[in-house]
């Protein structure tokens, strides 16, 4: 399986900008919060994956992928969201 790892890019430092933060806190957020495959380790060695609770729009529950894809959409607006990739079909 191929893997994109002498390719990748990635940037490290100091974010000073306040928009950036404030990007970067709220994903990091919605990160944090996905329990959808989520699994914890028990004193009985055992691990079981934690449930959402409730039944909401929260990251919780619709997972990280499509709190961020839902994010996306509201930010650009009504517009069909495939417009704004360049590989979509």
């Amino acid at each position: 399986m191929y893997r994109n790892l002498s390719k990748r890019i990635r940037g490290n430092g100091p974010r000073t900008c306040p928009r950036s933060q404030g990007k970067l806190w709220e994903i990091l957020d919605i990160c944090l919060r996905d329990q959808r495959q989520t699994w914890t380790l028990g004193s009985d060695g055992i691990y079981s994956q934690l449930q959402p609770m409730g039944n909401s729009e929260d990251p919780e529950t619709i997972g990280t992928q499509q709190m961020l894809i839902n994010l996306a959409r509201t930010r650009i607006g009504a517009q069909d969201i495939e417009e704004h990739i360049p590989f979509a079909d």
